[in-house]
């Protein structure tokens, strides 16, 4: 019984540090300065509510690329990156596209991506895209403050160097979205985690 106690209290340890290394890596990356220009930004999309409707969160991620957008003289293309994973009316990406087209961004400049069903498939179909049109450097993606970091590993894993550009999020939804993000981190390395 004391053996199973001094278990649990060394796990208890290990997590809360991992944890705290966690939450310094999450909230430090969003602190790194970016690129002024921009060739291409990719916007990660979020399941859609009642089928047909943007998150918030999905909408704070579009206003922000956006701003970048009407800011930039030479105009980025801008990738919309998400398929129908539940039952929808349409794609993420079609939705995103409607808003941009609202928001006064061209036609031309926006890029669907309708395939992908998390993260890691965001990149890696946007990197297809990103190849189409020889897109190489100068890209960002776009996603909310909690998700930049498990967002930079999964760029780096399908071959896209790019920047994260963070969105805001609701006080009431960042705890919660920072808890799930640890935890989908320890899924990730798993491996090292159970090493360590």
């Amino acid at each position: 019984f004391g053996r199973k106690n001094i278990f649990v209290e060394y796990l208890s340890i290990y997590f809360s540090i991992t944890f705290i290394i966690f939450l310094i890596a999450n909230i430090g990356i969003n602190f790194i300065k970016h690129k002024k220009e921009y060739n291409a930004l990719i916007v990660l999309g979020g399941i859609l509510r009642h089928g047909y409707q943007l998150s918030d969160a999905v909408k704070r991620r579009l206003n922000i690329a956006i701003k970048v957008y009407k800011n930039q003289y030479n105009k980025p293309k801008i990738i919309v990156s998400g398929g129908m994973i539940r039952k929808q009316e349409l794609t993420e990406a079609e939705a995103m596209k409607k808003y941009l087209l609202e928001n006064g961004v061209n036609e031309k400049d926006i890029i669907e991506e309708n395939n992908s069903k998390n993260t890691l498939e965001n990149f890696k179909f946007s990197k297809k895209k990103l190849d189409e049109l020889k897109i190489s450097e100068n890209i960002a993606f776009v996603t909310n403050n909690f998700h930049i970091l498990r967002s930079k590993i999964y760029s780096k894993k399908a071959g896209i160097k790019a920047d994260g550009i963070s969105a805001s999020t609701r006080w009431y939804y960042y705890l919660d979205a920072l808890m799930n993000e640890y935890l989908a981190l320890i899924n990730l390395y798993k491996m090292t985690f159970i090493i360590y």
